[in-house]
């Protein structure tokens, strides 16, 4: 994709997200925020995220950065949701006369994303807080029913909407910026994936729950945050060895901070480093945080765990690792010499980490392409146009055939992912495809895909955007029906 083509695609994603701030008085500058953003440039987006937020002073930067963290468009949904995590946002004293934060408008998924759960949307409904857009009553095919909230800066001012930081903080752009599940936090920090949620849940460490499977994400800086400050009970007793009956006895004068879990769940009990005993402090310190158990020599053997641990594998696709021949086993017989168990060669480990840096899973092939695994599953593996090394729980993709489903995402597109890109509706899609005004690809094109309709990108947005351009010319004279 050229920089014209770039720039024109992050120009109407923008629009798209920040339609619905539209107000009387906001026309002009909110235009000029969104040529802006189009440049592509992290610093300029964050800056002009800094300048929304002046237009509105008292509202919590969930709600205006819902619309593009929940974009289609990756690069704006990427921007937006480190924005979110970098910048701290102190609770308002007072609210502007002439806020006008009522007039906003929003779709039911981003209501849920600032309001944090369908339950809470559903209960200000009830109450009349969260209300339809006055201009819009009820949805149409191609309008989607968009809501407002009269109150909406002291709305999100309440304890179970907003989470508010203690001081203001301007967010600045981070070259490696990364966002990581609970299983990955659970693992840094030694403890349990459904630790991490309750610990996301409660606001000790900052994430949220966007469009992703398998819980909330958090970020590897909040993590750094969370356990520069604070450690749990059960990371202490792993990293210090200490029994319960020691362990209690040393933190007896110590208070914790109890996170509540589920309802008939064990609390979470955590400590502030800064109050921890001196001696548990010391043992602490001379511990390694995070011990990994690595390849030596090729004399070492590994169980089939630690084996799928180095490969970033599951555990189920060791076996038939072993059984093309990636993986070589020796048995261990145990001290009677009647049982044992088998053991991965460290030499064949080590060849089998050469081996896996030519292969990406389905997840790791997704975030190089700025995609998600479930439409690459879709779209590339399930018709055909991609044969993957299919192992028990895992698909590996070589890395020729990642570089061309890269290839194939920048310059192809389909009528369902053009309805997200451009918020144009599929009927009108269909129909310039029926007409002939898009061309899809043909049977026989190397990049044609079966049983999907496959369309230049570069085309479809150019007659898109001619589309889009001519319903929304303002001069009278210029407009034909659609």
């Amino acid at each position: 994709m050229d920089k014209n083509e770039t720039f024109f695609t992050l120009l109407l994603s923008s629009m798209s997200a920040i339609r619905h701030f539209h107000t009387p008085s906001s026309q002009l500058r909110l235009m000029e925020v969104c040529v802006n953003i189009a440049s592509g440039n992290k610093s300029t987006y964050f800056r002009e995220m800094q300048r929304l937020q002046r237009f509105f002073p008292s509202l919590h930067r969930r709600a205006l950065l819902a619309p593009f963290i929940l974009s289609a468009n990756q690069t704006l949904s990427s921007y937006a949701i480190e924005y979110f995590f970098n910048t701290h946002q102190t609770k308002p004293t007072s609210h502007q006369r002439d806020c006008c934060c009522g007039e906003l408008q929003f779709t039911k998924p981003e209501l849920i994303f600032i309001f944090k759960t369908f339950n809470q949307v559903t209960q200000l409904k009830a109450e009349k807080r969260c209300i339809r857009a006055d201009f819009l009553l009820k949805p149409t095919a191609n309008k989607k029913l968009l809501f407002q909230c009269p109150d909406l800066c002291m709305t999100l001012t309440e304890e179970s909407y907003g989470d508010w930081e203690p001081r203001n903080r301007t967010a600045t752009p981070e070259a490696d910026f990364e966002l990581i599940d609970c299983p990955q936090a659970a693992k840094i920090l030694r403890t349990t994936a459904a630790n991490i949620k309750h610990l996301i849940n409660s606001g000790i460490i900052k994430g949220f729950k966007l469009h992703y499977p398998g819980g909330p994400r958090t970020s590897l800086l909040s993590i750094k945050a969370f356990n520069d400050k604070y450690i749990l009970r059960s990371e202490i007793a792993k990293q210090t060895g200490l029994s319960n009956e020691k362990l209690r006895e040393i933190l007896k004068k110590t208070t914790p901070l109890i996170i509540q879990g589920f309802p008939y769940a064990r609390n979470i009990p955590i400590y502030k480093r800064a109050q921890l005993p001196s001696e548990l402090t010391t043992a602490l310190n001379t511990r390694n945080n995070f011990p990994i158990r690595t390849i030596t020599d090729g004399k070492s053997l590994l169980t089939f765990s630690q084996a799928a641990e180095q490969l970033k594998l599951d555990l189920k696709d060791i076996s038939q690792l072993i059984k093309i021949g990636i993986l070589q086993t020796v048995f261990v017989p145990n001290q009677t010499e009647k049982k044992g168990r088998d053991y991965c060669t460290g030499e064949s480990v080590t060849q089998a980490k050469v081996w896996r840096k030519g292969y990406l899973t389905v997840q790791e092939a997704a975030l190089s392409c700025h995609s998600n695994g479930h439409m690459l599953h879709s779209h590339f593996l399930a018709t055909g146009f991609i044969k993957p090394l299919a192992l028990k729980k895992t698909f590996l993709i070589n890395l020729e055939d990642v570089t061309k489903i890269a290839h194939h995402l920048k310059t192809y597109t389909c009528p369902s992912w053009l309805v997200k890109e451009y918020n144009y509706p599929l009927m009108k899609i269909v129909r310039l495809i029926e007409s002939g005004g898009i061309q899809p690809l043909i049977p026989g094109d190397s990049n044609f895909i079966v049983g999907r309709i496959t369309i230049p990108r570069s085309e479809a947005q150019n007659i898109i955007t001619l589309h889009i351009s001519k319903k929304y010319d303002t001069n009278p004279q210029n407009k034909k029906p659609d």
